[in-house]
């Protein structure tokens, strides 16, 4: 048969909670600033990164093309960036069908 478990009661100890939890609020103030500091930086990166993805997104190689991927939408753009990175040297910006569908309406 186990043991039993000992049950303690704070107030048999002469302790309340919040007479055991001491918080410094000076410490408190200076993991806040912490906190903020580290979002403020992680937001910085996160804007960094789109902004490269931004002018990673397919090579072009002439005025048209140009005119062509500013026309597109950020869900267009990464969809161009992500059919660059599958088909590498495969891929040819003006073969796509969004590009020659684009350049039949102009």
């Amino acid at each position: 048969m186990p043991p039993k478990k000992a049950r303690v009661r704070l107030s048999s100890l002469g302790e309340t909670p919040a007479a055991t939890a001491q918080v410094d609020p000076a410490a408190v103030a200076a993991l806040a600033d912490a906190v903020a500091a580290v979002a403020a930086l992680a937001d910085a990166q996160v804007a960094e990164v789109a902004e490269v993805a931004e002018v990673a997104c397919c090579e072009a190689k002439n005025d048209a093309e140009r005119a062509y991927l500013s026309s597109l939408s950020a869900i267009e753009r990464n969809v161009c960036r992500i059919a660059e990175d599958h088909l590498q040297t495969s891929f040819d910006l003006s073969r796509s069908s969004g590009y020659i569908a684009w350049s039949m309406k102009k």
